[in-house]
């Protein structure tokens, strides 16, 4: 069965938010590197904290592991569940409590990074097919009316001029006297608005990358800066890569005091673009002024 207009149109629109919402999920659960034991899988740790907004470390089979989980009783006064139960895809379930495991949080409001992405995938799609929709504008720019004898030789035409064929061919009893061609305008320029719109998808995706964390092209720019500017224009950069680092610090600090005979290393997170440092040398956001979490 070959779709209609609408569905495949609804298909495009799902297929580009699909591929943008790819590309911010790889960006958030790849920026982060840690440093721990072969048997816990570190991309699995940033996807349980990206999707659910924590996972915990615990000691099974003598490994120190890492779970999805959740808590499975009152908290203490913090708001930290004294129980967790644990759960893996293969049916492995367990019960735990804050004595013999320590829950990592994406960030320092608890919450996963997921809905975020969902939302700038979004909005980054829709200028996708508004752009791509302006840019056909511009390759057929024109309405035809048509009478029903001839309404099949018109959208043929106009699916060969969409397909970029060469020339069309067209049948003896085409009557060209028929047709009337209205002219958009949208094929003279003065209607394309692609470059704007491109423009105006670029900030909403450096502004999601400020979000988590990531400098943009133009916070990288600080060989024409001196350090006070740099440090003041990237005040912000710096808050977002410090509510998602504090809590890793956090955890993997509980974690090398309480499982620190199953590492042969501190446990410990980075940046893998460390931008901090980038921009100005010698500052480590584990040691300077906003680490204090």
């Amino acid at each position: 069965m070959i779709p209609n207009k609408e569905t495949r149109a609804l298909a495009r629109n799902l297929t580009t938010f699909d591929t943008w919402l790819e590309r911010l999920q790889l960006a958030a659960v790849s920026r982060i590197q840690w440093n721990l034991p072969d048997t816990v899988d570190p991309l699995y740790v940033e996807r349980e904290l990206f999707f659910n907004g924590r996972v915990i470390f615990f000691v099974a089979d003598g490994s120190l592991v890492a779970l999805s989980g959740f808590g499975s009783s009152k908290p203490n006064l913090y708001g930290i569940p004294l129980v967790r139960t644990v759960n893996a895809k293969n049916g492995f379930t367990a019960q735990l409590t804050n004595e013999n495991s320590v829950i990592m949080y994406n960030n320092t409001l608890k919450r996963p990074t997921s809905p975020l992405a969902i939302d700038y995938a979004i909005r980054l799609a829709n200028l996708d097919r508004i752009i791509e929709l302006n840019a056909n504008a511009q390759k057929t720019p024109y309405i035809i009316k048509a009478t029903k004898e001839n309404e099949l030789s018109v959208r043929n035409a106009y699916a060969a001029l969409d397909n970029n064929e060469e020339f069309i061919a067209i049948t003896e009893d085409f009557q060209p006297d028929a047709l009337e061609v209205l002219n958009t305008g949208a094929g003279n320029g003065s209607n394309w608005v692609g470059l704007q719109l491109r423009t105006l998808q670029q900030s909403i995706l450096d502004e999601y990358m400020l979000n988590i964390g990531i400098a943009s092209a133009n916070t990288q720019k600080a060989e024409r800066l001196i350090t006070s500017e740099v440090a003041a224009s990237n005040g912000g950069l710096l808050i977002y890569q410090e509510s998602f680092m504090a809590p890793r610090r956090n955890a993997a600090k509980f974690i090398n005091d309480r499982f620190g005979d199953y590492l042969k290393e501190p446990a410990e997170p980075k940046f893998v673009s460390d931008v901090v440092n980038y921009i100005l040398p010698g500052m480590n956001p584990a040691e300077g002024v906003l680490s204090n979490g």
